[in-house]
């Protein structure tokens, strides 16, 4: 009689068994299945920015390697602020790297190729900039999207004075007066690439002005500009 019950029995068992491993691998095939989505929407996703970020952050170190280079060797009897900045490179690196870590890499990578063939032929842009800025030489350059590029980024600042004013001092004039001569010293297609940027930045409601401030307070250790501007004396 035993016997009879466990042949009647046998077939349960195994199919109880078989299906403890189907669970199982279905467990072990959902298991490994999140993994691999996490790895393809997220992981890959992230190797991919960070790629790419890196390869921008590389730009924008050997673009900060050629203006040094032609900072230092700046000339100005007149500009004495300037002579003593040069006594501070890496104060200069930092504000560089500050206000080109908010463009593409398209732009950097076209801003980059402007230092590389202007020092080819022994032009320096960062004496061209200042020339520019003190009056020694005068404005040639009349591309109108170097205005439109001021106009916009001078709407910026005074977005952000009213709320930050410790940390924005400078002057309508003098921020105009620096930013569309170190404008005139790019290439026209750095320009039309520089538009893009700053045109994208206004669909996407970005105030790329204080995107910079808020990049640059943060390598200081700030949390945030309110907490740098709160700081301040």
């Amino acid at each position: 009689m035993g016997y009879l019950i466990a042949l009647v029995m046998l077939p349960f068992v195994f199919m109880k068994i078989l299906l403890q491993k189907f669970f199982e691998m279905i467990s072990i095939f959902i298991k490994y299945s999140i993994i691999l989505i996490k790895q393809i929407f997220v992981e890959i996703p992230k190797k991919i920015k960070s790629f790419f970020t890196n390869r921008k952050m590389n730009i924008v170190d050997e673009i900060i390697e050629l203006e040094l280079e032609m900072f230092l060797n700046v000339k100005s009897d007149k500009n004495r602020e300037n002579l003593q900045c040069q006594k501070n490179p890496e104060a200069f690196k930092v504000m560089r790297w500050m206000n080109h870590t908010v463009l593409s890499k398209k732009t950097l990578k076209s801003y980059l190729e402007d230092l590389i063939a202007a020092k080819k032929i022994g032009r320096n842009l960062m004496t061209e900039k200042y020339a520019l800025m003190d009056n020694i030489i005068s404005h040639q350059n009349q591309n109108k999207i170097i205005e439109n590029i001021a106009k916009i980024e001078t709407k910026w600042m005074y977005e952000i004075k009213d709320i930050y004013p410790k940390i924005l001092k400078e002057n309508e004039v003098d921020f105009i007066n620096y930013m569309v001569s170190e404008y005139e010293t790019y290439s026209t297609k750095t320009i039309n690439l520089l538009m893009k940027d700053v045109d994208l930045a206004l669909k996407k409601e970005v105030n790329l002005l204080e995107l910079r401030y808020e990049n640059l307070f943060k390598r200081l250790g700030y949390n945030s500009l309110e907490e740098a501007e709160n700081k301040m004396n």
